[in-house]
């Protein structure tokens, strides 16, 4: 009973971390700007479109093509940065010293 329990306060502690982690993408901004300057594109590394800036034409059905491969190129570096951040925002170390407390090690 008491090992269930500190699991359930394990997921508790994770969902926690998760949330935080999630947040924490959010906060985070990427910005991409297009070789010849026309558009930039500022994304957060939850996925949402924060800032889209036009200038010349980008009116024409070619031009609105490359805005939507401009803006996919945004996302896929938040992608990437939000990739590169979620070891550090959800830290499994701490369940990993309950667990082995748990099994009657350490501690």
């Amino acid at each position: 009973m008491r090992h269930a329990f500190r699991l359930l306060k394990n997921a508790a502690g994770l969902q926690r971390r998760l949330r935080e982690a999630e947040a924490r993408l959010k906060r985070e901004k990427v910005e991409h700007r297009s070789a010849d300057g026309r558009v930039r594109v500022v994304v957060n590394c939850g996925l949402e479109l924060e800032e889209l800036e036009l200038t010349g034409d980008c009116l024409d059905r070619q031009t609105n093509r490359w805005l939507v491969r401009e803006i996919n190129a945004a996302l896929q570096k938040a992608r990437v940065r939000a990739a590169g951040m979620m070891g550090s925002l959800v830290d499994p170390a701490g369940t990993e010293e309950e667990e082995e407390q748990d099994r009657g090690g350490g501690g």
